[in-house]
């Protein structure tokens, strides 16, 4: 609970709400997806900074650069495909070896050092909020240029999620990751049947 003008506010549970709807979005592949991460990653900002989870405010901040970014390539990619009579697809990219192995070890060397810093500035969980933290900017960064890749990050980082959100007791948290794991096995299996390759 967080006190906003007064009163109490279940800023967990309203980010919750919108990482639901964010994601029922995202599978349909609708733009409409964009407001709602912006949105919920600014209630979670909030939940994050008040329980000094760094990694995990500095992954919301990151989610709402991304996803105004994000919004704009699928719009600038509907646009192009639309010309080519395919608007009613989902445009998926693939991943490159180079984009692969340059985005991993990005992902390892960046994990180590916000660790470090978390440890630093007294996060009670240096370690996993790190780790999920660059995981989850990994996904975002995928989806917003449209790698199919982006869903098996998330599933790896989602299942790893609801145990750690468990743990620290954010319950409503764990929820929403629990429909983010089976949102990913859906998301993905709805990119390989109905996405052309862009």
């Amino acid at each position: 609970m967080v006190t906003i003008f007064g009163s109490d506010v279940n800023i967990e549970l309203i980010a919750v709400i919108l990482g639901l709807v964010q994601v029922l979005f995202q599978i349909l592949q609708s733009n409409v997806m964009w407001f709602f991460a912006i949105v919920s990653a600014i209630f979670y900002a909030i939940l994050y900074a008040d329980t000094k989870l760094y990694a995990l405010l500095a992954m919301d901040i990151y989610n709402i650069a991304i996803s105004v970014y994000g919004l704009f390539q699928y719009v600038k990619v509907k646009r192009e495909v639309k010309k080519e009579g395919h608007d009613e697809k989902i445009q998926i990219r693939k991943l490159t070896r180079r984009v692969l192995w340059f985005s991993l070890s990005s992902t390892l060397v960046l994990t180590v050092v916000v660790a470090m810093v978390n440890s630093g500035l007294g996060d009670p969980y240096p370690i996993p909020d790190a780790a999920l933290g660059v995981a989850a900017m990994l996904g975002m960064f995928y989806l917003s240029r449209q790698y199919i890749e982006n869903w098996y990050v998330w599933l790896i980082s989602d299942v790893l999620s609801v145990a750690f959100y468990i743990y620290i007791g954010f319950h409503w948290t764990a929820v929403l990751y629990s429909v983010y794991v089976l949102s990913s096995i859906v998301g993905l299996n709805k990119w390989k049947k109905e996405g052309i390759r862009i």
